[in-house]
């Protein structure tokens, strides 16, 4: 590979790249890291220059936020110099004064020159931060401990349920040690001794599932439900039950006490029945749904995030051989194998928070005027490679002109591509796929009908029901979550419009998507 092509390829990534020489001064960089920084516009030519004139620039410039940067500039340079000097293991982060976070990691290479990949994480940052509200409004104790038992993040409600112990519920606290400085709060009525306790504690602990019941020393019960998470942590969520508890002894009382006669004890012993099986009942739809909660918490945090964009921008750097030659042409596979599945999981993962965000009513629009027949030739030219590869005829059927449209851009797009991706899926090799659009009734109408092999009206209903999947021919099933279409559903809805499906067994399906148009 030529060097004016690595060079082309890594001015086509969204992330700013330095490299600097064993002299210390910067020797080469990317499209993108001359313009992260506002100041470098100033600077003119950067080749040539050292990481500090650099960072000593941008703090003269005042790109940096934070009182610490602005009061001590020196000391603040002479922190970033050391770390560049010493790349830490891990990356680190810097808020910048236009409200940007933006994430420094840095290598140091073979001839010993540095590697500094600089990366935009502002979305990131925000999703994190939404993440940190949704748990700190969780009607129950949440907390993470991690693998080594160490508290990862705790929700407010889970501090309060421990008045005692807020000095120490921090991140970093070990369980063993929560357990000593609370057994005054968390301690009442235990046989044996205190060490036994925390030994049994412990071993509860490391149990796959483990759900039981805590009183506390002020009078209050807690449903305690843990769950092992992929990385060896825990998720516990801790439910304030004293209410039923007390219920449950008042109702004991008054068995006890209305035994009069055989008639009386039959009857409190059909209504002591139905209300365990009631509170059964209800106990397990409450465990599901902690375990449900619990499960979807730990899985979409941003630690899934920040390890699948390194995948991609990694494996990408091996698709385009950024550094020379692999070597043999598997490992080129193997890259593509890797960033097509890393690709194909952070669009399932993208996928279920948008149906989270929906669902919980906090998806925001961004209403603005779109163009429906460049949207549509737009989404035509994504899918038009893999239709050609499966033989699959794709037309397009519209006016010249059509009315702009006032809807959210990406989730009317999102919504056209994920009918249209389903309808190239699903039509077998020959078949064709049609897309339309027109205005009429002050109606603006968008179809997609393909050949494909059609649904009956109970699989229509399916279809439209979140993570269900319907087999199509004999036994075939295709990957995804099953979000494609109720998302779509959901996203056309929420900008006032309709999804109307029709199908038929062997006669294909058309969706339309109709938007009001005034």
């Amino acid at each position: 590979m030529e060097f004016t092509d690595i060079a082309f390829a890594l001015d086509h990534i969204d992330e700013g790249i330095f490299f600097f020489d064993n002299e210390g001064k910067l020797a080469a960089y990317n499209q993108c890291a001359g313009t992260i920084f506002h100041s470098f516009a100033e600077m003119g030519i950067l080749k040539g220059r050292t990481f500090e004139d650099l960072i000593n620039q941008c703090i003269e410039f005042g790109e940096f936020a934070g009182t610490a940067v602005i009061k001590e500039p020196q000391k603040a340079l002479a922190n970033f110099v050391k770390r560049h000097n010493k790349p830490p293991p891990k990356p680190w982060r810097q808020r910048l004064a236009d409200g940007r976070v933006i994430q420094f990691r840095e290598y140091i290479t073979q001839d010993k020159g540095i590697v500094t990949i600089l990366s935009d994480v502002t979305d990131s940052v925000q999703t994190e931060n939404r993440l940190s509200d949704s748990i700190d409004a969780f009607p129950a104790g949440f907390v993470l401990w991690d693998a080594t038992d160490r508290l990862v993040v705790c929700n407010q409600h889970y501090r309060e349920t421990y008045p005692e112990l807020a000095d120490i519920i921090k991140p970093g606290l070990s369980y063993k040690s929560f357990l000593q400085a609370g057994s005054n709060s968390l301690i009442v009525d235990i046989s044996g001794s205190y060490e036994a306790w925390i030994k049994e504690r412990l071993a509860i602990r490391r149990s796959p599932v483990a759900s039981h019941e805590q009183w506390l020393q002020n009078g209050r019960c807690l449903q305690i439900n843990e769950r092992r998470t992929k990385d060896g942590g825990v998720v516990s969520i801790e439910i304030d039950i004293t209410d039923i508890k007390n219920k449950e002894m008042e109702l004991q009382n008054h068995v006890n006490e209305q035994i009069i006669t055989r008639e009386a004890l039959e009857r409190q012993s059909s209504e002591m029945v139905q209300l365990l099986e009631d509170y059964a009942i209800e106990k397990d739809k409450a465990e599901s749904a902690n375990l449900a909660k619990s499960q979807f918490l730990a899985t979409m945090s941003h630690e899934l995030r920040t390890p699948l964009n390194a995948i991609l921008g990694f494996s990408e750097m091996y698709l385009h051989q950024v550094f020379g030659e692999l070597g043999s042409k598997k490992y080129l596979e193997y890259a593509h194998d890797i960033h097509k599945s890393g690709s194909h999981l952070l669009e399932l993962i993208n996928d279920i928070l948008d149906m989270s965000k929906i669902e919980s009513g906090k998806y925001d629009l961004s209403l603005s005027q779109v163009d429906v027949i460049g949207t549509v030739d737009e989404c035509v030219r994504m899918l038009s490679a893999r239709a050609n590869e499966s033989g699959i005829s794709l037309k397009v059927v519209q006016p010249q002109t059509l009315p702009v449209l006032n809807a959210d851009r990406r989730a009317f797009k999102q919504s056209i591509l994920n009918i249209l991706t389903n309808a190239v899926k699903f039509t077998p090799n020959g078949g064709n796929v049609t897309i339309s659009a027109i205005l009429a009734d002050e109606k603006c109408t968008i179809a997609i009908t393909d050949t494909g092999l059609g649904m009956t009206v109970e699989e229509l209903k399916q279809a439209q029901e979140p993570f269900v999947q319907i087999k199509r021919g004999e036994g075939r099933s295709h990957e995804g979550t099953g979000l494609g279409l109720p998302l779509t559903k959901k996203l056309i809805e929420l900008q006032s419009g309709r999804l109307v499906l029709e199908s038929a067994p062997g006669k294909g399906t058309t969706a339309k998507i109709i938007f009001p148009h005034s």
